[in-house]
């Protein structure tokens, strides 16, 4: 199975400064958006596109690609744009920060130490609560199309957002008895700060060198890295995962992972982990949850809007 070009993590890191909690960067949701487009229906794709061209211009959500019909590669920018779009509204009005995340929380006192599910704690964050009131918008076409236009680059971005294990996890320890914020308190770094969501936000296009006529081309960097995704990891490769529709189950998947693939030796407070023995192995797991992540999203959209 061949394996994405890489590059040193350790290089990479050092340009990593501190972040707010966001799940995957811009490269990883574009990745999610290219693998759903590639896999949604031509209907789906047409009334995609229709609908994110007529949100208003105060939303930054148009893509500025000039007037009249799209080409299929400006289609696609279109809707890969849309997927970032969420982030890019930072501290704007149409920034909603507690819907990027749900903390299902546990607990476990130390590193490695015995988990505790939780199961009776109430989670905090509104991505399980708006996420299906989102897609019941677009498929009862309730509202303005403008307005249906954001609800979409919303639904575009969460669905990646929930396959991203630390924006579904918060963990209790005795250092954070409020829960760690998906890793956001788990510090790796000082200067620049490094925690562990960033690490596993920017693992993918960390690990994944950008060919030289990308340098300057971002979406033909995803569009190459996309179609290596899908050839390692095809939706037949997920035949159990792919029936399960129910956003709480995605989300109670990441918690799982994070468990099981984001706390554990030899990860340590204060130490940037290991590439062989922590950053490999953490790379092997988010590249199947980008894949994941976007054929779920096309099943999504094909049934709302194809």
């Amino acid at each position: 199975m061949k394996r994405l070009a890489t590059v040193f993590l350790a290089a990479a890191l050092t340009a990593v400064h501190a972040a707010p909690a966001w799940a995957w960067n811009d490269a990883g949701h574009m990745l999610v958006a290219q693998i759903a487009w590639d896999n949604m229906t031509p209907a789906a794709r047409a009334n995609a596109i229709r609908l994110l061209r007529s949100a208003g211009a105060d939303t930054r959500l148009v893509f500025p690609l000039g007037v009249g019909m799209l080409n299929p590669l400006e289609q696609q920018q279109q809707f890969l744009h849309a997927a970032i779009w969420p982030d890019s509204m930072r501290g704007t009005g149409f920034d909603i920060p507690d819907r990027h995340f749900v903390n299902i929380f546990w607990r476990q006192d130390h590193d490695f130490s015995l988990i505790q599910q939780l199961p009776n704690h109430p989670v905090t964050g509104r991505l399980l609560a708006d996420l299906p009131q989102l897609e019941a918008a677009i498929r009862n076409q309730t509202g303005t199309s403008a307005e249906r236009a954001i609800q979409l680059a919303w639904i575009i971005h969460l669905v990646g957002d929930i396959h991203q294990p630390l924006h579904a996890s918060s963990r209790i320890t005795a250092l954070e008895p409020g829960g760690d914020g998906g890793g956001g308190s788990y510090h790796l770094r000082n200067q620049p700060k490094l925690t562990l969501h960033n690490v596993w936000d920017r693992i993918v296009s960390m690990r994944v060198r950008h060919l030289p006529q990308e340098e300057h081309d971002e979406f033909a960097y995803v569009r190459r890295v996309a179609t290596d995704l899908e050839s390692n990891f095809p939706r037949t490769a997920f035949p159990g995962e792919i029936s399960v529709t129910d956003p709480r189950q995605w989300a109670e998947r990441s918690v799982a992972i994070a468990q099981q693939s984001v706390y554990r030796h030899p990860l340590q407070r204060n130490h940037v982990p290991s590439v062989t023995q922590y950053q490999d192995p953490a790379l092997g797991i988010a590249e199947p949850r980008i894949a994941l992540a976007g054929y779920r999203l096309a099943d999504v959209l094909n049934g709302i809007l194809g």
